[in-house]
C-alpha cells in the first residue's frame, strides 16, 4: 500500500478529532453559516455589529511551512488531498483565529482555471498556478460561431475529472471533495481569453462584438454550471463572482455599469443568487454600482479600496471582507500600537455591519519564516480587542 494512503488516513483521523474539539466549537460559534466560498474561508458572521477576523497564508506559503510541492498539489490527487489536510491542520493549530476546521476541501485547480476550460496553459510551479499569457482569440470572428467548452473534453476538464474522481476515491466516506468551481466573472474571463490590449480595443472600435463576446463568455458559464450540476445531480446553487480585473483606474465605473454589471446581474438572475462578489483590486468608485447587485450577501473591500466608502455604501444586508494589506498592515513591522490602532479604527466604522477583518495573501519571504510570528502577534492583539 502507498505509505501516502497511510499518512492520509492518520490525517484524515486527526481533522476528526480537531472538528469535534471545544476549540473548534469556539470558533464555529461565531459564524452564521458554513463557508458560502470553497477557496478559502468566507463565512457570514451570526450577528450585526459583529466583526470577525480570518488570516490566511498564500498556497505557495503554506507549502513552505506545511512542507509540500506545489507542483505536485496540482497534479497528484493524494499529494493534493494530503495537502489540504496539512494546511487545515497548520492553519489551526497555529493560527488562533476565527476559522473553523471542518471535513472537506475544494479540489482547487489554480487561479487560471477557467481560460483553461478554454485551452489556455496553466504553469504549475512552488510559486503557485500561474496563466500562459497567450491570447486564446486573436481575431474578432462572430461571437454565435465560437463554441462552448465541453464538460467533459475541453481545456483542462480531462484534467479536473482525474484529480477529482480519484480524491473520491482516496478520502474516506465523511469527508467532502467539491469539484472545481468557475467563479471569475465574464470579464475576467474575456480579459484572459482575448487578452486585456484587444479587449479594450475591441470595446472602443466594435462595441457590438465587444457585447456579444461577454454575453458568449456569460452562456459557456451558464451551460458549464448546468453541466457541472448534473454530473454531480446537485441543483444551482448562488454563484460567487470573482473579479479582480475590475479595478480603477484600469475600468473605469461608467464602463462597469454599462458592460460588466449587467452580465453579472444576468448570472445572479440564472443562478437564483449570488453568495459572494469579489476584487483584490480597488473598487472604491464602483461599490455604489456593486450595492445594486440584487440578493448579493458578502462583498469585497480590498486594502486598496477606501473602507469609509464601504461602510458608507453598502447596505446593512451585506457583509463587507475588509482586506488588510499583508506587508504593510501585519508583517513589515512587529507593532502592537499600530495593530490596534488599525483593528479599532475597522471596528469602529463597520459597527453597524456584519463585517470581517480578512488578513490575506500573506507570504514567507525569510528563511526563518519571521512572518508567521508576527501573524500570530497580530492574532493576539486581534483577539484582545475584538472578542
Amino acid at each position: 500500500m502507498d505509505t501516502r494512503l497511510l499518512e492520509l488516513k492518520k490525517l484524515q483521523e486527526y481533522v476528526r478529532t480537531l472538528e469535534a474539539s471545544e476549540e473548534n466549537k469556539r470558533r464555529l460559534s461565531y459564524w452564521k453559516e458554513s463557508a458560502i466560498s470553497n477557496d478559502y474561508w468566507h463565512g457570514i458572521p451570526k450577528n450585526e455589529g459583529d466583526m470577525n477576523f480570518v488570516v490566511e497564508l498564500e498556497r505557495a506559503t503554506y507549502a513552505k511551512v506545511a512542507k509540500f510541492s506545489m507542483v505536485d498539489f496540482y497534479q497528484d490527487p493524494v499529494e493534493m488531498a494530503l495537502a489540504n489536510l496539512k494546511i487545515a491542520i497548520f492553519k489551526f493549530e497555529n493560527f488562533m483565529d476565527m476559522t473553523p476546521i471542518g471535513k472537506s476541501f475544494a479540489c482547487y485547480l489554480g487561479a487560471g482555471f477557467e481560460k483553461a476550460l478554454f485551452g489556455g496553459d496553466q504553469i504549475f510551479s512552488n510559486e503557485d498556478a500561474w496563466l500562459a499569457r497567450e491570447v486564446l482569440l486573436k481575431d474578432r470572428v462572430p461571437a454565435d460561431s465560437l463554441e462552448i467548452p465541453d464538460f467533459y473534453q475541453d481545456g483542462i476538464m480531462p484534467h479536473a475529472h482525474f484529480m477529482y474522481n480519484n480524491l473520491l476515491e482516496i478520502m474516506d466516506e465523511d469527508f467532502a471533495v467539491v469539484f472545481p468551481q468557475w467563479s471569475r466573472s465574464p470579464f475576467g474571463v474575456a480579459w484572459h481569453v482575448r487578452g486585456i490590449d484587444n479587449l479594450l480595443m475591441d470595446m472602443i472600435e466594435d462595441e457590438s462584438w465587444f457585447i456579444d463576446f461577454l454575453n458568449y463568455i456569460t452562456r459557456c458559464r451558464k451551460e458549464w454550471s448546468m453541466s457541472r450540476a448534473k454530473y454531480l445531480n446537485i441543483p444551482l446553487q448562488p454563484c460567487n463572482i470573482y473579479n479582480d480585473e475590475v479595478t480603477c483606474p484600469v475600468i473605469s465605473p461608467s464602463i462597469y455599469e454599462k458592460y460588466i454589471l449587467p452580465t453579472e446581474i444576468d448570472l445572479v438572475e440564472f443562478f437564483g443568487g449570488i453568495n459572494y462578489w469579489h476584487s483584490c483590486g480597488d473598487t472604491t468608485l464602483m461599490m455604489h454600482l456593486i450595492n445594486t447587485i440584487p440578493g448579493l450577501h458578502m462583498t469585497t473591500s480590498s486594502a486598496w479600496s477606501d473602507p469609509l466608502t464601504a461602510a458608507r455604501v453598502y447596505s446593512k444586508s451585506i457583509t463587507i471582507e475588509q482586506q488588510l494589506h499583508p506587508y504593510d498592515d501585519i508583517v513589515a513591522k512587529d507593532d502592537i500600537g499600530r495593530y490596534k490602532e488599525k483593528i479599532r479604527f475597522l471596528k469602529e466604522i463597520y459597527k453597524d455591519h456584519k463585517a470581517i477583518i480578512h488578513a490575506a495573501g500573506i507570504q514567507v519571504t525569510t528563511t526563518n519564516h519571521e512572518e508567521i510570528y508576527r501573524v500570530k502577534k497580530w492574532i493576539d492583539v486581534a483577539n484582545e480587542e475584538l472578542l
